[in-house]
């Protein structure tokens, strides 16, 4: 697992490549679970096993497996034949492109397979992962489906299904998928990591220690650095099983009453939550997406907060990461609630005008994960009250019990009856996801964020859907709210977690999401591609506080779902 999404301060996916039916894609993948492969008789004839010759077609998978991506390429180019068997080739091209974050050549390979062999399994889930990069969830789908509707069983296409489970809340119905994937293939590295991630602490710690030791090809630096930090920290959740980050015991409904993010040198419109951290005062910007806490270094250094693993902060930005460590903090004091015994990510000797060069931290509202959150942005308040109770368990995920007992452990997006014309959301990795259109594309998934003070779009997508312009705009700033502004970033220059970012800027925008319309005379473009290719998902852009400070947002955070309430009537730009 990647650490940390960028968190974007001052102004604050790659283009599709396979545009399909606008409506498709606002469409909520339907949740369904292929059913079991039949059962293998006893009496089957077993087959003795010989040893293969080496060919450029295993060579290249062998290759695949050991990271070596490029060369794995020239052996699969090397094994094409004029065939049908080039259908299996090109999907195993198509992945290794993948992993070279080449999407537009992992797409003509992968559409190459499926023309080939339209009946092969491992082409329609090699497109079917391409889909999904592209954020394209209903056609990643269709084609991990399409082997099932066939009567065959493949397992890159129940770990596919389990991706888009995870991303739409679907839990349960992801941890069936995975188990069925790994029980067909549990050679796969990407299947065997999804696996474990649902498996008791003891047993992940085992699997850590043992492919570190093993130090496979297949992952990178950067994987294998992740997977360090995170067997850190679960080895000290063991040695300290009271380190939970629970919340103190409340009632059904706290209010919270928000305040400016910057101090009195740097005024700033992001909201801020007052916390206590371990009794120092802070303001930790209230952030929808990143799944984390994050502390500055200079009030984790008042807050005496204990070191347990050096990690990595990649961000946005042209200047080095910040220097970064998860940490143990014991309290955590918003009002009257307290979290107790948390972990966070301290960010310290941070480049030049980087967010927090300029603020205290922030905190991931997803913390109140157990409560209906409502952000109330143009009165700068949060109310937390009582969600919805879930039903008892249908017929279907009895089921799913009976066939899966760690399966009762789970649980699938539920909408409650007054929720039915909410907005759902999609998590991937770090980011959360909402459609919304731009000008006349089609709806396409934006991240969401409270913590970016812009609305950014991606350069290869503004280009297709608006006007790109290197000069910066003489129109007024991106939004204006009483006399909070930062003086040293009213220019139209964009920040994030690594320090300045080189932006463009667009023509005018209308945005369209959830029944809303904004225009914008300008917004800022930038390459996404550092943060889209760290997360393994192509968003076109992130919908900011420019736009979302005009909103009250109502986030189930349980249930990935979303209201906005346009309840005052500001002018947007």
């Amino acid at each position: 697992m990647l650490r940390t999404l960028c968190r974007l301060v001052c102004c604050a996916a790659a283009l599709a490549l396979a545009q399909a039916h606008p409506a498709a894609q606002a469409q909520e993948p339907a949740a369904v679970i292929p059913p079991p492969s039949a059962a293998v008789s006893e009496s089957t004839t077993k087959i003795i096993e010989r040893p293969v010759a080496p060919t450029p077609l295993l060579s290249g998978q062998q290759l695949y497996l050991m990271g070596e991506f490029n060369q794995a390429i020239e052996q699969y180019t090397a094994s094409l034949r004029g065939t049908a068997d080039d259908a299996a080739v090109y999907a195993g091209i198509a992945r290794a492109d993948m992993k070279l974050n080449k999407t537009s050549d992992a797409f003509a390979a992968a559409w190459e397979a499926v023309q080939i062999d339209p009946f092969l399994a491992s082409a329609h889930a090699a497109l079917g992962e391409v889909y999904l990069r592209q954020a394209q969830l209903f056609d990643a789908q269709t084609q991990f489906l399409f082997p099932f509707k066939q009567g065959q069983q493949d397992a890159r296409s129940y770990l596919g299904l389990e991706r888009i489970y995870l991303a739409s809340f679907n839990f349960k119905r992801a941890k069936v998928a995975i188990d069925k994937a790994r029980a067909l293939d549990p050679n796969d590295p990407e299947i065997s990591a999804d696996w474990l991630n649902t498996r008791p602490v003891p047993e992940r710690i085992q699997a850590m220690e043992t492919l570190l030791a093993a130090a496979p090809g297949f992952y990178g630096r950067e994987a294998l650095d992740d997977i360090r930090h995170d067997l850190a920290v679960l080895q000290d959740s063991v040695r300290h099983p009271e380190r939970t980050c629970t919340l103190a015991a409340q009632g059904d409904r706290n209010e919270i009453q928000l305040v400016s993010a910057g101090d009195s040198d740097h005024r700033s419109p992001l909201l801020a939550l007052e916390v206590g951290v371990n009794g120092v005062n802070s303001r930790l910007v209230a952030a929808t997406g990143n799944a984390e806490i994050v502390i500055s270094g200079k009030i984790a250094k008042k807050a005496h907060i204990e070191p347990i693993v050096r990690t990595e902060n990649e961000g946005l930005g042209s200047q080095n990461p910040p220097e970064s460590y998860v940490g143990f903090v014991r309290s955590l004091k918003i009002g009257t609630m307290e979290f107790r015994d948390c972990y966070v990510t301290v960010d310290e000797h941070v480049a030049p005008n980087s967010f927090y060069d300029y603020f205290e931290g922030s905190f991931d509202l997803a913390y109140f994960r157990d409560y209906l959150v409502d952000l109330n942005m143009p009165r700068a308040r949060l109310v937390l009250s009582s969600l919805p109770q879930r039903p008892a368990d249908d017929a279907e995920a009895q089921q799913m019990n009976a066939t899966d007992p760690d399966a009762a452990k789970f649980h699938d997006r539920y909408v409650a009856p007054e929720m039915s014309q909410w907005t759902p959301m999609y998590a991937f990795a770090r980011r959360l996801a909402i459609p919304a259109q731009v000008n006349a594309s089609p709806p396409e998934l934006f991240d969401i964020s409270t913590a970016a003070q812009t609305n950014i779009l991606e350069v290869e997508f503004a280009r297709q859907w608006s006007t790109l312009t290197s000069d910066p705009p003489t129109g007024p700033p991106p939004f204006s709210i009483s006399s909070m502004h930062l003086p040293a970033m009213a220019a139209p220059r964009v920040f994030g977690a690594n320090g300045r970012i080189s932006a463009l800027f667009t023509g005018p925008v209308t945005w369209k999401f959830s029944g809303l319309s904004f225009a914008a005379p300008w917004e800022t473009a930038m390459n996404l591609s550092s943060v889209n290719n760290r997360d393994g998902i192509d968003l076109d852009g992130i919908l900011g506080f420019a736009t979302l400070h005009n909103l009250r947002l109502t986030l189930d955070f349980r249930d990935g779902l979303i209201h906005f309430d346009n309840t005052l009537s500001y002018t947007l730009r």
